[in-house]
């Protein structure tokens, strides 16, 4: 068990260092360009290739790849294995392409499409911009094939390490190089920077004897099992990255765009707390419940689970309450300077604090999709994932016009919701004797501490306001509420005797029982 405890760590570390540095990069675009016409342009640009190889590629890679990897390498070792990754590294290699040459090709109107309301200046640079960054889908499928043949062979600090790379890239350019080669050069740099995640990759795999080659077919067997593995799981994928281009679309038409590059900045702050420690947990549990589902540990499987939920629930919702409370100084803080003004921060803030809404029904949604997969029952999230698209997009159109900005990040945050509480549901149902009436206890027990806690941050930041003028004593002032806050949020859980506080422990518990039976 200390093994994979320290395994996990180490992930988790450099998961976090890699979400920090991918922030610095975003305060550093914040600070040169605020959320000005060039900023607009730019995250555009760089959300469509990335959101495009999420819809096309990015769930056949990383949740059907591995699998069928793993059968060929059980039954014919690392040779069989490396022959099935060469057709399938051929194979998207080629889509990749082939998607890559039509988004340079017909990049304005995939702009006028996406972003239908810029103006016709910042329309013309993003479709600039988009010729640059396209081709990075090809490097960043490979890199992706790649991760998960390492992931097999066990390898996984590599994998993790990769945005490390990427985000290094960008932030050199933005501070040695800036101010002499502009938005061109940063659209270069970070597909230099996706480029150099798959060079990262060659020294672990040369160090395993694989063996690069390019083959390809598109009827190989693999390839047939991994279309019938990938279909539900691409579906239920989608989530994220259309209601990220919806919002791009509808944020196109407020503030004169500004709204773009607030919720861009916005929602990559909000991700950095709602999925490290997320993907720590489902990192923890996925191996485990896929081995109790085989072995039928129905029971096993269930209370795994719900200490997952407790664990997420518990970590997650005072953090999200502080987010919601203390949104603007947060923003302040992190993103105010240079370029971006207190107009930018009134527009990221906003958006920061109707986000945050949805960041315990994100956290549930992410441990139950991993463990309907575990459970190879991925329908389940298909399903629930076009329902939350159907949920936002109907909100987004409702309410963008309504509250503007906050109306796209509530309706976003209401489906990410939305999806925990039917995953939740549809869990039930799965005879994995889970102790619904605990997580509901714990669940309440958390809310109405958290609550405690976050009316103590609210009256606290109203008192202590007009002492935060500058950068350095807002971060002071929030430092201190938040951690004050957190302290009478974990009192309160201990005077209410939630035992649960130690579920992490559990977890580990949980796993080393699992590993003794």
């Amino acid at each position: 068990m200390k093994n994979s405890v320290r395994t996990v760590s180490n992930i988790f570390f450099i998961i976090f260092f890699s979400k920090l540095l991918g922030q610095v990069r975003e305060m550093m675009i914040a600070s040169n360009y605020g959320t000005g016409m060039e900023a607009n342009a730019f995250l555009t640009a760089t959300q469509i290739p990335l959101n495009f190889f999420d819809i096309i590629l990015g769930a056949a890679i990383v949740s059907a790849f591995v699998p069928v990897f793993n059968t060929y390498y059980k039954e014919g070792g690392l040779a069989l294995a490396n022959r099935f990754t060469d057709h399938f590294v051929g194979c998207i290699t080629v889509i990749s392409v082939i998607i890559s040459a039509i988004g340079v090709l017909f990049s304005a109107s995939i702009v006028a499409l996406m972003a239908k309301g810029f103006d016709t200046a910042t329309a013309a640079l993003t479709a600039k911009l988009l010729r640059i960054l396209f081709p990075a889908m090809l490097f960043t499928a490979v890199a992706y094939a790649y991760a998960g043949v390492l992931q097999s062979l066990g390898e996984f600090k590599a994998p993790a390490a990769m945005s490390i790379v990427s985000n290094g890239v960008t932030i050199l350019y933005l501070l040695l190089f800036q101010n002499k080669f502009g938005v061109y050069g940063l659209a270069c740099s970070m597909l230099a920077g996706w480029m150099l995640q798959l060079v990262l990759l060659i020294p672990y795999l040369i160090k395993f004897k694989f063996r690069f080659g390019f083959k390809l077919n598109f009827a190989h067997p693999g390839m047939k099992k991994v279309y019938i593995l990938a279909l539900p799981i691409l579906l239920s994928s989608w989530v994220q990255p259309l209601n990220v281009l919806f919002n791009t679309y509808l944020a196109s038409f407020l503030n004169n765009g500004e709204a773009v590059s607030a919720i861009n900045y916005a929602n990559k702050l909000y991700l950095i707390i709602a999925s490290v420690f997320t993907v720590a947990i489902t990192n923890l549990i996925l191996p485990e419940l896929s081995r109790m589902f085989v072995s039928r540990q129905e029971k096993e499987a269930g209370l795994v689970i719900a200490n997952a939920l407790k664990a997420t629930t518990l970590f997650i919702l005072p953090v999200m309450v502080l987010f919601i409370i203390l949104s603007k100084p947060i923003v302040e803080v992190i993103y105010k300077s240079g370029s971006f003004d207190d107009h930018s921060v009134y527009l990221t803030s906003t958006a920061l604090a109707f986000y945050s809404i949805g960041m315990l029904g994100y956290s549930w949604q992410e441990v139950l999709n991993k463990s309907f997969y575990a459970m190879q029952k991925s329908k389940i999230p298909m399903q629930t994932a076009f329902v939350t698209i159907i949920i936002n997009m109907l909100l987004s159109i409702s309410l963008f016009r309504i509250i503007g900005i906050g109306g796209l990040a509530l309706s976003a945050a209401c489906a990410a919701t939305t999806g925990g509480i039917v995953l939740f549901i549809r869990i039930r149902k799965q005879n994995l004797f889970i102790p619904v009436r605990q997580i509901m206890i714990v669940l309440l027990k958390a809310f109405l501490s958290a609550f405690i806690a976050g009316c103590f941050a609210y009256f606290s930041y109203m008192l202590l306001e007009p002492y935060a003028q500058t950068r350095w004593t807002q971060l002071i002032v929030c430092g201190l509420i938040a951690v004050i806050a957190i302290l009478i949020y974990v009192t309160l859980l201990v005077f209410m005797r939630c035992e649960e506080i130690y579920s992490i422990k559990l977890i580990f518990k949980k796993e080393e029982g699992g590993k003794n039976n």
